[in-house]
């Protein structure tokens, strides 16, 4: 998704894109995340807790 980010403005980016960016597929994308917006939500509370765990 952040390389996605990075040449491709949010609206724009297609789970089709997501999935042939990182060489997954759909079938992989879907369990584990509802829309390119649940993905979003979930890499950003991984850098908030990865942030906290270094404060400690």
């Amino acid at each position: 998704m952040k390389n996605c980010m990075r040449r491709t403005p949010l609206e724009k980016i297609t789970v089709k894109e997501i999935v042939e960016v990182s060489e997954s597929t759909r079938q992989t994308f879907y369990p584990h995340f509802k829309d390119k917006y649940d993905l979003i939500n979930w890499y950003f509370d991984k850098i908030l807790l990865d942030s906290f765990e270094h404060m400690g």
